[in-house]
């Protein structure tokens, strides 16, 4: 709608005027995918050309980053999604966006994040846009590395279950949780150079 066209178009025009000048004190990186479909009529296995010719796919993602401050948005575009996509997906809006900040101690990420813990069988929030999934988080993060081979991060928030009329939907259940990862062949090798001092 006319609405959010233009909530789309602000958002790109502020990023834009803000380029040269945020350049200068971070860095800026992104990049653009757009999927297209063009539908037409087939006799030989009887396909009818729809009222919707075309059907789109469109993302565009912005990051930005300056002395461990970290910040970033997507937009996204179903205008309408191509085919085989899940129907959960329809309209243009801002899909993703995030601040935060990360050193060599700490990591914390609040709004979207992905994220699992261990092979993903206990907790995983990922993307595969080819199948038409994307179950990312949307809440806090912190990840804290008191040494090589140590790694305790905690997540709490909301997945993503869909995108209608261009914004997102969180499932109603909250997620939290605790996990502690431990390399023992990090752990072992800065142990045995300090041994060596």
């Amino acid at each position: 709608t006319f609405s959010m066209t233009w909530r789309i178009k602000s958002i790109i025009i502020l990023f834009c005027f803000n380029a040269y000048f945020v350049k200068s004190q971070g860095d800026i990186s992104g990049n653009v995918e757009s999927i297209f479909q063009y539908l037409v009529t087939d006799t030989l296995i009887g396909s009818v050309q729809p009222n919707e010719k075309s059907l789109v796919n469109a993302f565009a993602n912005i990051n930005y980053r300056n002395a461990g401050f970290k910040a970033g948005v997507r937009m996204e575009s179903y205008m309408p999604r191509i085919l085989g996509y899940p129907d959960r997906f329809e309209g243009a809006g801002l899909g993703y966006r995030y601040f935060g900040y990360e050193n060599d101690l700490i990591d914390v990420t609040f709004g979207n994040f992905y994220d699992q813990f261990g092979s993903g069988l206990v907790f995983r929030a990922y993307e595969d846009r080819a199948l038409g999934f994307d179950n990312m988080m949307n809440g806090f993060r912190l990840k804290l590395k008191p040494t090589n081979g140590v790694t305790l991060r905690t997540v709490y928030g909301r997945q993503r279950y869909a995108f209608a009329q261009g914004e997102n939907v969180y499932s109603p259940a909250i997620v939290r949780g605790t996990d502690l990862e431990i390399d023992f062949t990090q752990l072992t090798s800065k142990l045995e150079d300090n041994n060596m001092r």
